[in-house]
């Protein structure tokens, strides 16, 4: 039997690139958009595994660089979060720009330098994202092998071109065009950061999406579950 396999996303604007790929079409493959924030990607996992058996679970997405040397664009595996197993299996492809290291999880947005330098000395890691850790807890739960896997979007010297509260509303879960076209109105230099903004996500995600054409057309060995 072939390998039932999900790949979780916070937002669509992370997978749109992947889902036109054929390998993401296969019924092997099932992808899942689970919000941003852990308030949002736990009950959505957590519904999604009681439909649907998986053996296995790439948790991926944009994530920020908490490490002065990441770019935009580089590839994180999460050593904190993926299965052991699993992360051994990955370093044995050839991936461009890619390292390993802990993820932190963040309950809220880490947007200035100095934020993103005290959450570095804190945690340890070299990234950041907001949902890892619940996927992560979940999957733990139950019993569903898991690799973590980020892109790059924004670093210290490549931040956010405006409040991370204008750019996305977690509370609604999209993008407030209204209040961000009031923004740029009053900040019409951010124009351009915005433009910028979007060629990093373009950068992250086209990394995002070879790396998960390669990841997933490898066969890995699945670790054995605790039921089996």
């Amino acid at each position: 039997m072939s390998q039932r396999i999900a790949v979780t996303f916070a937002l669509p604007v992370e997978s749109s690139s992947f889902r036109r790929l054929p390998i993401a079409r296969g019924s092997a493959i099932t992808i899942l958009h689970t919000g941003v924030s852990a308030r949002a990607a736990g009950p959505r996992l957590r519904e999604f595994l009681e439909r649907n058996p998986i053996d296995l679970l790439v948790s991926t997405g944009f994530a920020g660089s908490l490490d002065r040397q990441l770019r935009v664009g580089d590839l994180v595996f999460a050593e904190n979060f993926s299965n052991a197993d699993l992360l051994e299996q990955t370093g044995r492809l050839s991936f461009e720009r890619a390292v390993i290291g802990n993820l932190f999880t963040s309950s809220e947005v880490i947007e200035s330098e100095a934020q993103r330098s005290r959450a570095a000395e804190k945690s340890g890691a070299i990234a950041v994202d907001m949902e890892t850790e619940i996927i992560a807890r979940v999957c733990g739960e139950r019993g569903v092998p898991m690799l973590a896997i980020r892109a790059i979007s924004d670093t210290h010297a490549k931040s956010f071109p405006a409040p991370a509260a204008v750019l996305f509303d977690i509370e609604n879960q999209k993008t407030n065009f209204a209040r961000l076209a009031r923004y740029l109105a009053t900040h019409p230099r951010h124009v351009a950061r915005l433009i910028a903004f979007s060629r990093q996500i373009a950068t992250a995600r086209a990394a995002l999406t070879g790396a998960l054409q390669m990841l997933l057309a490898a066969k890995f060995a699945l670790p054995s579950r605790p039921n089996d």
